[in-house]
């Protein structure tokens, strides 16, 4: 522990401060951060931080890498009383690596009860996370929107913090900056809202939620689709639903749908108020949507086939988010063949396309294909059984094909669609017939990451715990799952000295 200590002596009198950064990085490479909990304090953190005032990348750099090492080891409220002054010069740092450093450790300390007390001890930090929702670089502005978000969500003191007096005139400030900037910042309102109706009562009393429903009733087109989508987000609480149809926002949309027709520009909004009430189902059921919007379905289909990418996104979303629920599906069964053709399209996507819309394309179809045990009637299994047909002439092996992906995104995206279909006899079925199946889903060999490990492991379990698994894989196979189980998912086979020298 003598060459960490030393470390931060030579930071502090070693004029070479890179030297000494450069060896310290060595070191912690090979000794685990938490060992030194308890040694390494706030104090010498702080000596960290002071080497950020340079403009050398290099040492910039291993200082970034070091404090994501020992940050974690220190106790938030230490952190906090000591390193303040500290963060806030980072937030003002013009490395944007350093800013992203700052927000993140900001992010962890606000959602602890120490932490978020301690933020609200001074105003500076958070108001100048404020004025980064501001910043033109958009990954800076989105982490300043992450954290405010989940600052003020945290508590009701924190929210009150944030939305009022001084800082809510800074925030309304930054907002006045242009039209981007301004959505961001109704996007961090949003956010906070959700959170729980006394959350919303905060942001109605500042007056910003009320001005983001007052821009759905204006005249600019290209603002009412982006009111529109923002608006969409507060359609899967109850209490942001009541609220805005206590504040006629539901009823502007209705009348907007019935309009279209002598709107020339209705094409640019139409989509987005189909994701709304798409949304607006999770609360009220698709059937009450369907009332109110009867034209639903008919544009929701429309969507799913269109050319426009964006249009075809929002439309796949809905439709995965519909079908998710037991009586989201049975609307969609009284579809027939346009719902059999909009998951046929889904599932060319599924097998073709390399863009986001492929893993939009697979999380609807496993939001499609998902139902609970209690909910599985004779007539339910055989429409999911006939959805699953619709993704290709042999599904397993479009499913096997995305999980052979390099891709981890994709990969675990194939492996939770497994997981989907392991819940289902046909999908059960599906497998076993499916030569080789069984020796992939098992091979652990071409998992380089944690995430495609686990995600591997949770479809390797799924099938394990399904009561067919026995039946349908056979005694022998189901003791190969079960041991995969018991083995856990980062499990790694030893490899005798002898073997290794054979294959080297």
């Amino acid at each position: 522990m003598e060459t960490v200590k030393s470390l931060f002596e030579r930071l502090q009198y070693d004029e070479n401060r890179l030297a000494a950064l450069l060896d310290g990085k060595t070191y912690l490479v090979n000794v685990k951060p938490t060992t030194l909990k308890g040694i390494i304090t706030a104090p010498d953190i702080a000596l960290l931080f002071a080497c950020f005032d340079t403009q050398n990348v290099e040492q910039i750099s291993a200082v970034i890498f070091i404090l994501k090492l020992l940050l974690p080891i220190v106790d938030v409220g230490a952190k906090l009383e000591v390193l303040s002054q500290h963060l806030w010069n980072g937030l003002n740092h013009s490395n944007s690596s350093v800013q992203h450093l700052c927000l993140g450790e900001l992010r962890e300390c606000c959602v602890t009860d120490i932490g978020n007390r301690a933020l609200m001890e001074g105003k500076n930090v958070i108001a100048k996370v404020i004025e980064l929702i501001g910043d033109d670089d958009m990954s800076i502005a989105h982490s300043a929107v992450q954290f405010l978000s989940d600052f003020a969500s945290y508590s009701i003191n924190a929210a009150k913090f944030l939305l009022q007096g001084e800082l809510l005139e800074k925030f309304q400030a930054v907002m006045r900056k242009n039209d981007n900037v301004r959505y961001r910042g109704y996007d961090v309102i949003v956010k906070i809202q959700s959170k729980s109706i006394e959350h919303l009562s905060v942001c109605d009393s500042s007056g910003l939620l009320r001005n983001l429903v007052n821009e759905l009733m204006g005249d600019d087109v290209l603002i009412k689709v982006v009111c529109v989508s923002t608006l969409s987000e507060m359609a899967l609480r109850k209490h942001s639903l009541q609220y805005l149809n206590k504040n006629g926002v539901v009823n502007k949309l209705i009348s907007m749908i019935t309009n279209v027709a002598s709107d020339p520009l209705a094409d640019l909004y139409m989509p987005e108020i189909v994701k709304f009430f798409g949304k607006m189902s999770y609360q009220e059921g698709p059937q009450h949507v369907i009332q109110i919007f009867p034209q639903f379905l008919d544009t929701l289909f429309s969507l799913v086939d269109e050319f426009d990418l964006v249009k075809k996104k929002i439309g796949i979303e809905t439709l995965g988010f519909i079908g998710q629920s037991m009586e989201g599906k049975n609307v969609l069964a009284k579809e027939g063949n346009r719902t059999k053709a909009a998951i046929t399209e889904i599932g060319k996507i599924i097998c073709t396309e390399g863009s986001d819309l492929r893993l939009i394309s697979i999380n609807a179809m496993c939001q499609l294909l998902d139902i609970a045990p209690l909910d599985q009637t004779e007539d339910i299994v055989a429409l999911l059984a006939q959805w699953f047909r619709c993704i290709s002439s042999s599904p397993i092996d479009a499913i096997l094909f995305l999980c052979r992906q390099p891709f981890t995104s994709v990969k675990c995206a194939g492996f939770h669609l497994i997981k989907t279909i392991a819940k289902l006899e046909f999908g059960m079925a599906a497998m076993v017939e499916f030569p080789t199946f069984v020796e992939f889903i098992l091979d652990r060999s071409s998992d380089n990451n944690k995430e495609s490990k686990d995600a591997r492991f949770e479809a390797v379990k799924a099938i394990a715990e399904s009561p067919q698994c026995m039946h349908i894989f056979g005694n022998n196979n189901y003791l190969k799952f079960r041991s995969y189980v018991l083995e856990g998912p980062l499990y790694e086979e030893m490899v005798s000295p002898e073997v290794a020298m054979e294959t080297s």
